[in-house]
């Protein structure tokens, strides 16, 4: 099994998407994939670069979409949110304009690159605008999957990919309709993960990498909206839960299920693990982040089974 660079994964399928549909443009603020050079030599006038410019790439792809093109963006994902989100939610999203941007570098997977770099608040940000889809992919067969989730798409998508290669951790005939796979099913406790943090507890033949053996495991790949009766009908063959994220505390999915549970009086424990709530200044790989934050796989064992007791 080899692994696969998230950003092919969905520009393969971005590029057989437009190979069918002319009216599919692509707009980039200056973001390269392996998948997109044969794309921009064949299609040209397809091709945008707007260059660090994330603002006027909002812009320039709301004419284009009020032009009737299938428009997609591509850019790093703390830029074409966080600078851009005025925008976003005036022109996209309060237009209802079906426009999918791909934000690349989820959590802290731009190790290297300092505060201005770490995708670890833009889900909190973004699931504030209520037009907006937000997906998640743990893994590169998701990040194909969602390419034409985002094509289909009547509404705004916000498609979070993580930075590099990993492995595939589902088969191509998964069944997305949930927005959420039980990836194992337990007793007593449950852990809700979004993102590839998941292979911290579970290795890609799903099997637990922790001695607390009875535990559930939940991907949340959509994390809005959720679909919410699906998933309180298997939170509820629970007691407690444990949420698991690379996303500052209080932005992320651990404050989506404190929600669930307290509009829909659920009686179940919640503990949420993630990242404190400060910019992070240091500096070192993606593995040592995770260490020094506590959601490596040794500490989220002991966290878990811990909380299991």
């Amino acid at each position: 099994m080899n692994k696969i660079d998230y950003r092919n994964a969905f520009f393969d399928e971005f590029v057989k998407i437009a190979k069918k549909d002319k009216n599919v443009i692509l707009l980039t603020a200056d973001t390269d994939a392996d998948s997109l050079k044969k794309f921009k030599k064949e299609n040209p006038d397809r091709f945008i670069n707007t260059g660090v410019a994330e603002q006027e790439t909002i812009n320039l792809a709301t004419g284009l979409a009020l032009s009737g093109k299938k428009v997609f963006i591509y850019s790093l994902l703390p830029f074409i949110t966080m600078r851009c989100f005025e925008q976003i939610k005036i022109n996209i999203c309060s237009l209802k304009l079906p426009i999918t941007i791909i934000g690349l570098g989820t959590g802290l997977s731009f190790s290297h690159y300092g505060p201005a770099g770490h995708g670890v608040i833009d889900i909190g940000l973004m699931r504030m605008l209520p037009e907006m889809q937000i997906l998640n992919p743990s893994d590169p067969v998701l990040a194909g999957k969602f390419a034409n989730v985002a094509y289909r798409s009547k509404l705004p998508v916000y498609i979070r990919l993580n930075k590099g290669q990993d492995f595939s951790f589902y088969k191509k005939n998964l069944d997305i309709t949930n927005g959420f796979e039980e990836v194992k099913k337990g007793k007593n406790i449950c852990v809700i993960t979004t993102g590839n943090i998941i292979k911290n507890i579970v290795n890609i033949q799903k099997k637990l990498l922790i001695k607390s053996k009875h535990i559930g495991v939940i991907d949340l790949y959509q994390i809005n909206p959720i679909k919410k009766a699906k998933l309180i009908k298997i939170l509820k063959n629970y007691s407690k839960i444990l949420t698991i994220e690379e996303n500052i505390y209080n932005s992320g999915i651990g404050s989506i299920i404190a929600e669930l549970i307290l509009d829909n009086d659920l009686k179940i424990k919640l503990k949420r693990v993630a990242l404190k709530n400060e910019q992070c200044f240091k500096y070192g790989s993606v593995e040592w982040l995770h260490k020094s934050y506590s959601i490596d796989q040794k500490s989220l064992d002991k966290t878990i089974y811990d909380y299991s007791k």
